[in-house]
């Protein structure tokens, strides 16, 4: 591998390290190298082609001053220690496990071989287990984003409703206030008119009065001034007529408000609209490449209508809610349409195995018989237990601090069905159904 490590010499300071003394704490170039294995040969030296300095076991020990090989086992902290480390004189890193219980790696050799065969076991486990959680993670995350879109897209779409409604509704109401003040329109040719009104009389007065005083003017002439003021008193009557329709116009009974409350009424319905929920239970999507007979289909505004369309073979499905969060969980399994009530309802670890998983895997009570199935550490197959025949619903109480498991039928409570139920898988309510078309919907209590 490549090595960006210089030696420590300074007149090769710029040499390419090759090696790593244990004891001197230095690195080398060829030339040191070759020097060093002459007059120290018995010191242990590290070749960096074979790894980094800090990844290679020696068999010294690393802590600072102690070249000591580590032929002692610290129980307590099971560890590989050497004489230095469990001196019982305490100095500097000296002693540090002198108070510890102590034996030689021989003694141990033995059992720690016998454990590495389950070692390796339960790392292939995890191996397999990780990449499962791994793939489960990605898809649950890729749901998350794409019901984030929904949602948001759900709220604006709503949200936009309300405000063109109100938008619209405002309009109206403001059509409505210029149609009741439409003589303003005309307002300020009727200021003007108004204003020159009093002149305008006082002429038509003057110029009737001097109509019979002049004898010389032609008949007419005269029946002309007449027609002129007879025409200027329509004018005058029609200014009248619009002044007073202003005056008829009653402020005091010109106004708007909404209804007693109705305004304070919609305003907390509007900080109180709709309502994000973050705990609704539903199904895992049924996987393409399920076998047919273990198909089904999932419904419901949140996919927490599930329904069966393979025929006669057992089929187990889990949600993708996690009870791990808070004391206690309750949800209901309302029986949509069944055959012969060959359904199972439960909780099962989040990682069962659609494809092959049955009650084996969980905790559950049967619909058919109203008994309990599980495998271990139960072993329960019909055990019976003290409800009625399920009819209709079932609503499940699990309580993840107390490890308890019961269920209500017609709202029978006789206490936990199941007590201890190890948690050390993160679990989810689950179903297991039988026969085809049968159909369940889960809901929060």
């Amino acid at each position: 591998m490549d090595n960006k490590e210089k030696c420590s010499s300074k007149q090769h300071g710029n040499h390419n390290a090759v090696s790593f003394c244990q004891e001197c704490k230095v690195y080398m170039c060829n030339k040191c190298d070759n020097f060093h294995s002459e007059l120290l040969s018995s010191h242990h030296k590290i070749y960096l082609n074979k790894g980094k300095v800090e990844e290679i076991f020696t068999g010294l020990c690393q802590e600072n001053n102690h070249n000591y090989e580590l032929k002692y086992y610290c129980k307590t902290h099971n560890q590989l220690v050497c004489v230095a480390c469990i001196a019982k004189i305490k100095d500097n890193s000296n002693g540090k496990h002198g108070e510890c219980l102590i034996c030689n790696v021989e003694e141990i050799s033995e059992d720690k071989k016998k454990n590495l065969s389950k070692n390796l076991e339960y790392l292939e486990k995890i191996s397999q287990d990780s990449e499962k959680s791994l793939e489960s993670v990605k898809e649950r995350f890729s749901k998350m984003e794409t019901k984030k879109e929904e949602l948001i897209t759900k709220i604006q779409k709503i949200f936009t409703k309300i405000r063109n409604t109100i938008n619209e509704r405002e309009d109206e109401l403001l059509l409505s206030v210029d149609n009741q003040f439409k003589c303003l329109e005309d307002k300020d040719n009727i200021i003007k008119q108004s204003e020159r009104l009093p002149k305008k009389v006082k002429q038509i007065i003057q110029n009737g009065k001097s109509i019979n005083k002049d004898n010389n003017k032609k008949i007419s002439a005269i029946v002309n001034d007449c027609i002129n003021i007879e025409n200027s008193i329509e004018e005058i009557k029609k200014m009248n007529q619009k002044m007073s329709e202003f005056k008829c116009i009653d402020m005091n009974k010109i106004d708007f408000r909404p209804n007693e409350n109705e305004l304070d009424d919609f305003v907390e319905k509007i900080n109180k609209f709709g309502k994000i929920i973050f705990s609704s239970f539903s199904f895992k999507t049924c996987p393409n490449d399920l076998d047919e007979k273990r198909k089904y289909v999932l419904s419901g505004s949140n996919n927490n209508r599930l329904t069966k369309i393979g025929q006669d073979q057992n089929m187990g499905t889990i949600c993708e809610n996690v009870l791990n969060d808070k004391k206690e969980y309750k949800w209901k399994i309302k029986i949509l349409n069944t055959k012969n009530r060959y359904i199972m309802i439960g909780v099962a670890p989040i990682d069962f195995d659609i494809y092959k998983d049955d009650f084996h895997n969980g905790w559950y009570l049967s619909c058919y018989n109203s008994t309990l199935c599980s495998g271990p550490p139960y072993n329960y197959s019909d055990f019976q237990c003290k409800l009625g025949p399920v009819n209709n619903e079932v609503i499940v109480i699990m309580n993840t601090l107390e490890k308890t498991l019961k269920f209500l039928v017609d709202d029978k409570d006789v206490g936990p069905q199941y007590t201890d139920i190890p948690t050390d898988k993160l679990l989810s309510p689950a179903v297991i159904l039988y026969s085809q078309n049968d159909s369940i919907e889960i809901v929060e209590c």
